[in-house]
């Protein structure tokens, strides 16, 4: 079974990841002790009060994104990326591979300049690597969630009026 860090150390959450077994969520441990703070008169009294009060919707806040953090790693599009990362780890250099690709791709896509037959001689090269049914699917699979994670991330700044 791996562990794997994904919250914070304040959080202290570990998620235990076997896709044979299914996938767990645990909460290790408390947020940091820093957080709290004693008294020192009445005049701070009166903003430990306030302060009290926001540190209970912090901690509301907090506790949504845990659970929100819950429902993503247990979401099927999590779990079909996972399950297609497992196979392509099984073959180190294929992954080696896909790796390069995707940096390849990044690098491509953060260029300022457009060279385009730079990207068709990128394409033409990885055209039939990204054929091959192992590639294609995690590639597939990858894009899927970061859709789903970009997605998440508008809705939010939407409806924050974010500017």
């Amino acid at each position: 079974m791996k562990l794997r860090k994904v919250w914070g150390q304040k959080r202290g959450f570990e998620v235990k990841t076997d896709l044979e077994d299914g996938l767990t969520v645990e909460r290790a441990g408390k947020a940091s002790e820093a957080e709290g703070g004693g008294e020192v008169g009445s005049a701070r009294k009166k903003g430990d009060d306030r302060r009290a009060g926001d540190k209970k919707k912090k901690d509301d806040l907090d506790r949504a994104v845990e659970e929100f953090i819950k429902a993503i790693l247990a979401s099927e599009v999590y779990h079909t990326y996972l399950a297609e990362l497992k196979k392509v780890k099984r073959d180190p250099e294929l992954k080696r591979k896909i790796d390069e690709f995707r940096w390849r791709n990044f690098n491509l896509q953060l260029s300022q300049d457009a060279d385009y037959e730079r990207l068709d001689r990128f394409e033409k090269e990885y055209e039939n690597f990204r054929d091959q049914p192992l590639v294609a699917d995690f590639l597939a699979a990858e894009l899927d969630l970061c859709r789903k994670l970009q997605g998440i991330s508008l809705h939010v700044i939407d409806a924050l009026n974010f500017e």
